[in-house]
């Protein structure tokens, strides 16, 4: 079969299909989210005035002094919560 006489794929449904797989193969190892998340919760009872992207930002720039990100750093815990939610949301859609 040449290439001119091969069929075509429907590119929607590949895309699709593509997307689906992305999204159920991490490429990064899932067991460091249970260590983050410990970690993380460990961290912010000690400051719990502190935001969400306060916190991150605060220990980003523990390895890199030079890291300024206030969009992050200063959006509060329920915009980041709705943000969050949406995605979850998304989430849920692409999988079905």
């Amino acid at each position: 079969m040449t290439k001119a006489s091969a069929p075509k794929k429907d590119v929607q449904t590949e895309i699709k299909r593509l997307v689906k797989r992305m999204v159920n193969r991490p490429t990064r190892d899932p067991k460091r989210i249970a260590d983050l998340l410990k970690a993380l919760e460990k961290v912010w009872r000690g400051y719990p005035d502190w935001r969400l992207g306060q916190l991150i930002v605060n220990a980003t720039r523990k390895n890199r002094p030079s890291f300024v990100c206030p969009e992050v750093f200063y959006i509060e815990d329920d915009e980041m919560l709705k943000g969050i939610e949406q995605m979850a949301k998304e989430q849920r859609n692409l999988k079905t």
